[in-house]
């Protein structure tokens, strides 16, 4: 599946990175969590749209989810 082709996973990754800073890094991240989900659903015979439905309901809410990684990166940021 091409992920960069389909705009709702793009506007989900998009709703989260706007939180975060290390965007492209955690970005590649969450794509790759993302396609592992679709990809395993789809094998099992599951349609696109639904793995995605699902795979994105797994990861929650964007903005809560970019909320606590912005939390995480502060945590873990060394100045």
């Amino acid at each position: 599946m091409r992920m960069k082709d389909n705009q709702r996973i793009q506007n989900y990754l998009s709703s989260i990175c706007m939180q975060i800073l290390h965007k492209d890094k955690i970005k590649n991240k969450l794509e790759h969590c993302l396609n592992e989900i679709i990809e395993n659903q789809i094998s099992r015979g599951i349609p696109e749209e639904e793995a995605i439905d699902s795979a994105i309901g797994q990861l929650g809410d964007p903005l809560q989810l970019g909320k606590n990684l912005r939390w995480l990166e502060c945590l873990f940021t060394v100045d």
